[in-house]
């Protein structure tokens, strides 16, 4: 009985093996992103929450919530939106924002 929960859990395991980016992977890839803007307005993130990811095409698109820094204006920005994300090099990287 055990062995056919094992093979019945194989397929889940290997989808779980290879899904959705986790919420530290959206992070960095965001963190990229900010990094490109030039100093001194590169803003900082301080918080990134996944809220949850769907699968579309080759890709995966993520609702998060934000809270990112403005070093110039002093302030915090928090938002919600959605990113498209996919794997590139071995790293996941922001395709689009939605």
């Amino acid at each position: 009985m055990y062995k056919k929960i094992a093979i019945a859990l194989i397929p889940l395991l290997a989808l779980t093996a290879c899904g959705a980016p986790s919420e530290s992977d959206i992070s960095q890839a965001f963190n990229t992103e900010l990094a490109r803007v030039p100093p001194p307005y590169t803003p900082k993130l301080i918080d990134l929450e996944r809220i949850g990811c769907s699968s579309a095409d080759d890709a995966y698109v993520c609702d998060v919530k934000t809270r990112v820094s403005n070093p110039m204006m002093g302030n915090e920005l928090t938002s919600t939106g959605r990113l498209r994300l996919v794997k590139a090099g071995g790293e996941w990287v922001i395709s689009g924002r939605l």
